[in-house]
C-alpha cells in the first residue's frame, strides 16, 4: 500500500533527526514489537 510507504519514509527521517538517547529508546521500544517486521 501506498501509504504505508509514505509513512514509513516519514517516520525514518523525522527518527534520524532525533537525538540518538531518544532514537535507543525508541528503537528498543519498537525493537520488542514484531510489527515493522525489521528485526
Amino acid at each position: 500500500m501506498t501509504w504505508t510507504v509514505i509513512f514509513t519514509d516519514y517516520f525514518y527521517f523525522w527518527y534520524q533527526a532525533q537525538p540518538l538517547d531518544l532514537r535507543k529508546r525508541l528503537a528498543a521500544a519498537f525493537g520488542n514489537l514484531e510489527f515493522w517486521g525489521l528485526s
